[in-house]
């Protein structure tokens, strides 16, 4: 069984779980030489499940298993070692072959979300190491709350020739992702996601969109769904403004979002302002 950790503001909610559960391994230090505590899967007196390892990515999960009185058992980072199963589904894909990019630098997130049809399910994400922490913090608001994203899975599931041909794929499926190895799309220069800086929500409601020297959006750039998603988007259900909870806890926590851009719009995007 892999180890998992959390971190952190997570990590005085872990350190409860460990007592009287019997022998404990010392905790591992991460990137930054900070201790980490593991979260394992237990079977409390109340019936409830702590931490992630009773089920998978993209699982519906019982909320009755869940005890909400700690959360954050089921918001985990890992390390991404060399040959592990992460690892196998990213090499070659978002994670590049030439050493431009150290696996130290990655923390692989197992987090909970509720979908669009309201249902708790298991979600997955890649950022890098120094917004472990954060993400996990903001995602388990976001799930607190209630806020619906439709999917949260790793771009690697949507590969096909090369990053931002895939990014478009999983666009279209309007999946939740952040770290891909890949340049800005039209452009020769690095995205934020090649470094797991940056994080795309409910992307498909969410435009990416060029405008013209007016300011207009270039409508026709777009997909009939995402047409449809810029008219009125103020109004429209899943689309992200300044009132929306993701813009609200993402902006707070040190991120910038794409739709206060000029040009062009990004509206599924936050990017940590890195100094």
């Amino acid at each position: 069984m892999r180890k998992t950790y959390v971190r952190g503001s997570l990590a005085a909610v872990a350190a409860m779980l460990c007592v009287g559960c019997g022998p404990k391994e010392a905790p591992a230090p991460d990137a930054a030489g900070e201790p980490m505590i593991p979260i394992i899967e237990e079977n409390e007196d109340n019936g409830k499940m702590l931490g992630n390892d009773w089920y998978s990515v993209g699982d519906v999960i019982d909320t009755e298993l869940l005890d909400m009185q700690q959360l954050a058992t089921y918001f985990t980072m890992e390390e991404i070692q060399e040959g592990d199963e992460v690892y196998q589904r990213i090499y070659g894909k978002s994670f590049p072959t030439d050493g431009s990019m150290n696996l130290s630098e990655l923390r692989y997130l197992k987090m909970l979300y509720v979908d669009y049809d309201g249902l708790s399910r298991c979600g997955e994400m890649i950022v890098n190491a120094e917004i472990a922490d954060v993400t996990m913090d903001i995602f388990l608001q976001l799930y607190e709350a209630g806020y619906p994203i439709e999917r949260m899975e790793l771009i690697d599931n949507y590969w096909e020739t090369d990053g931002n041909t895939t990014d478009r794929k999983s666009i279209l499926a309007n999946n939740s992702s952040a770290f891909c190895y890949r340049t800005i799309a039209g452009t020769n220069d690095m995205s934020n996601h090649a470094y797991g800086f940056a994080i795309d929500i409910n992307p498909h409601d969410n435009p990416y969109v060029w405008c013209n020297p007016d300011g207009t959006p270039k409508l026709e750039t777009l997909d009939a769904h995402e047409q449809e998603m810029m008219e009125n988007r103020e109004e429209k259900e899943h689309a992200i403004t300044h009132e929306d909870l993701a813009y609200r806890l993402f902006t707070e926590a040190g991120f910038d979002w794409g739709g206060d851009w000029s040009n062009p719009l990004d509206y599924q995007h936050f990017e940590w302002k890195r100094q």
